[in-house]
């Protein structure tokens, strides 16, 4: 990886704030908004307000969106979704 692709997924990464990377890697490990809620000791109006944002901040449509952004910026990774 060059400086200038190591530079934008730095940006990219910086897009979202430390929560919204939490609530994020939840997503993306296939948690419901109340599972979310309980492990973040936040309420399920904060989960879907922090996604909300992540959609704008982003660009996504919907959650499909947020998790190949994720994978994209190496925010999650294939090898770390659950196997059924």
């Amino acid at each position: 990886m060059n400086q200038k692709n190591y530079n934008q997924l730095l940006d990219y990464k910086e897009k979202l704030s430390r929560r919204e990377i939490e609530v994020l890697k939840l997503i993306c490990n296939e948690k419901t908004t109340q599972e979310v809620a309980v492990k973040l000791s936040i309420s399920k109006r904060t989960v879907d307000g922090h996604r909300q944002r992540m959609l704008l901040k982003v660009g996504a449509k919907n959650i499909v969106g947020l998790v190949k952004y994720a994978i994209t910026n190496q925010i999650h990774t294939i090898s770390s979704f659950t196997t059924y």
